[in-house]
């Protein structure tokens, strides 16, 4: 059953099934949607997302969209308010330990765009770094114009299940990042979140 939060911001939070994931429906508008687009395209770190480069032996997971990333500090105070309430999911939800996302983290602006079929196919988000782990995922749909495919499917309840409720310009979604997931082609028009991880000290 999906439980109802209130206060602040977000009215009301979804919590599906043993907190795999949690969800707020359109946290931002279209005039902020364009600002943090805006932010994103204008202040583009030279320093760009290596996680997902493959070690020897291992094939490449096949990823198609275009990626660039930004600094945080460029973003935190027009989402400082979406970042409280992801915290809140973790501490009533997840309850993990979390190191803070300071001014110099790396966010991800992912453009999936159908004239290239752009995807992403199964991966878990996983830490280059030896001494963290990467325990939470999460992701701002920023698309700014209508778009078919680009389905997020994550591995719940026992399958592999289409999440939509990240569907809409605006919806925010946080997973645990170790869950299998990814994003169908774009068969029309543009798909464009942001991505941005909660990394702290190893579970093991």
């Amino acid at each position: 059953m999906p439980i109802s939060f209130t206060g602040g911001l977000f009215s009301l939070l979804y919590i599906i099934m043993k907190f795999n994931y949690c969800h707020w429906p359109k946290v931002l508008d279209k005039d902020e949607i364009k600002k943090v687009v805006n932010i994103c395209e204008t202040n583009v770190s030279p320093i760009g997302d290596k996680r997902y480069a493959p070690k020897d032996g291992e094939e490449p997971v096949i990823k198609t969209a275009k990626v660039t990333c930004t600094r945080w500090k460029y973003l935190n105070e027009i989402l400082n308010n979406i970042y409280e309430n992801w915290l809140i999911a973790n501490q009533n939800y997840f309850g993990f330990n979390l190191y803070s996302v300071h001014n110099e983290c790396l966010v991800n602006y992912n453009i999936y765009d159908s004239s290239d079929s752009s995807e992403y196919d199964f991966h878990i988000d996983a830490a280059m770094e030896e001494n963290i782990d990467i325990k939470l995922t999460a992701i701002i749909n920023l698309s700014e114009e209508y778009y078919e495919g680009g389905d997020f499917i994550l591995f719940h309840g026992g399958k592999f299940r289409e999440i939509s409720e990240i569907s809409s310009p605006g919806d925010s979604l946080i997973f645990k990042s170790w869950i299998p997931h990814k994003v169908t082609p774009v068969t029309k028009g543009i798909r464009k979140t942001l991505s941005l991880w909660f990394t702290g000290p190893k579970f093991i």
